[in-house]
């Protein structure tokens, strides 16, 4: 985490909560937190939520997390192809045109 520059995004959303993504139902009663939520400092500016729910017949809890969603400035743009690429035999061979 440290090397990449991660952040526990849940951590920092649930501070004070205690929840763990894998549990062991039997004796022992095990709890861990082995599946994270990490995120860089840009991604946490557009993190709404971070969640943590119980799994279905598993031992291993849903996560999951939502992003705002970003519009951003649409400008003029238009796609235009070089149809003479098509002419070309080696790109024909590559894409098998």
């Amino acid at each position: 985490m440290t090397e990449n520059n991660l952040i526990y995004a849940w951590r920092i959303q649930h501070p004070d909560k205690k929840q763990y993504t894998w549990h062991l139902s039997r004796s022992p009663f095990i709890h861990c937190p082995l599946d994270y939520v990490l995120s860089t400092e840009n991604i946490l500016n557009i993190l709404k939520s971070t969640t943590i729910k119980p799994g279905f017949k598993s031992d291993d809890a849903l996560v999951s997390l939502s992003l705002e969603n970003i519009k951003g400035e649409k400008g003029p743009g238009y796609f235009k192809m070089n149809n003479s690429i098509l002419l070309d035999t080696e790109y024909k061979k590559k894409t098998n045109v």
